[in-house]
Formats: structure tokens, sequence, C-alpha cells
């Protein structure tokens, strides 16, 4: 890994998608972070994250840019539906043309105890890596997880997360590093005054 990245990559997010969106801090902003610089990084991130992909790199394969429009059409529609706003209409296209594309692999095949499974099927290049978050972040946005997204509340970070606590109180996207940082903080203006 480079030692020029922003910051070190979690799987704080409770969700492939949002550990996606998770690669950018301060999205469209002056501040704007980015981690994924190239494909390489973006290989990198999948082998962390858990997503196995063989011979990656292919002549003609998805370009990075397209990628990271994805990405941040994926932000946008979280920030709405957690802000309660209308939805970007060019985030829903973008997010929309790549489910279709991310269909034509789609399987249904029915496992061994007779539970059938929904599965991307005979993926090559990038598409290892990224049809897979397409499909995960379609299923977060349709099922019951949507509402416990929330955003870090820490001033130095805006990762997303599903909050998987009983009451739903989480407030930062990991406690070693964003909630002991605020608490710390809190904790020092408290003795200051």
């Amino acid at each position: 890994m480079e030692s020029t990245k922003p910051f070190e990559l979690t799987k704080a997010g409770g969700d492939i998608s949002l550990d996606f969106m998770n690669t950018a801090n301060f999205h469209g902003t002056e501040h704007h972070q980015e981690w994924l610089k190239t494909q390489a990084d973006l290989v990198e991130w999948s082998e962390f994250i858990g997503l196995r992909a063989n011979d990656v790199v292919q002549a003609g394969d998805i370009d990075l840019k397209e990628i990271l429009k994805l990405r941040e059409s994926m932000y946008g529609i979280i920030i709405g539906t957690l802000h309660q706003t209308t939805i970007n209409e060019d985030h829903l296209t973008t997010v929309n043309h790549w489910l279709q594309q991310v269909a034509a692999y789609v399987r249904i095949s029915q496992t061994e105890d007779g539970t059938f499974v929904k599965e991307l099927k005979n993926l090559k290049g990038l598409k290892q890596i990224v049809f897979p978050v397409v499909l995960a972040f379609e299923e977060l946005l349709t099922s019951s997880h949507i509402k416990k997204v929330k955003q870090c509340n820490s001033e130095r970070c805006e990762w997303l997360f599903i909050d998987k606590t009983k009451n739903q109180s989480k407030q930062w996207c990991t406690m070693d590093v964003c909630g002991n940082r605020e608490k710390a903080k809190r904790f020092y203006h408290s003795k200051k005054k």
C-alpha cells in the first residue's frame, strides 16, 4: 500500500457498498480525500474487503472514472436518503445503468439444502469487483437496513455505516478512531471550561 494514502481502509460500513463509498472522504468538496487513484488501488481495496478477483485488468475493461462516478452517485443517493431530500435524477440514472449491466450476470441457483441464492456468474475484469458492489447497493436500498444507515458524527470523517446497535445510538463509524478522538476532544473542552 502506498504511504501517500489519505486514510486507512476499514470495513466500518457493515456493507460492501458502504465500504466502497468510504473509499473517499469529504465527497465533492475542496477537502476531498481519494483512496482509489488507480485500478491497482481498486484491486487492493477489493482484496482488503474480501472480494476475490482473478486477472482483473483487461483491455477494454471499465474505466476508473466511470467507477468513481458510480461511487459518487451511490453516495449522493444515500446522503439524499439520510437527509430525506429529493434524489438527483442523474444519480439514479447512473445507478440504474449499472444495474442493467449487472442483471445480465445474475443467476438464481439452488443450494444442496434446497434454498435459493442469487449469484453473479461469469464475471471478468473489473466487473468482478464493481458488479458485486452494485448488487449489494441495490439490496441495501431495497432492504430495511437502509433505515439504519448513518453518517459518522465526527468533524473529520463522513463515512457511512449501518447502525446495528439495539437502540440505534451509534454515532461514529468506528469507536477506535473517530469515537475515541471525539470523546477525547469533548473531555478536553470540558476540562478547559
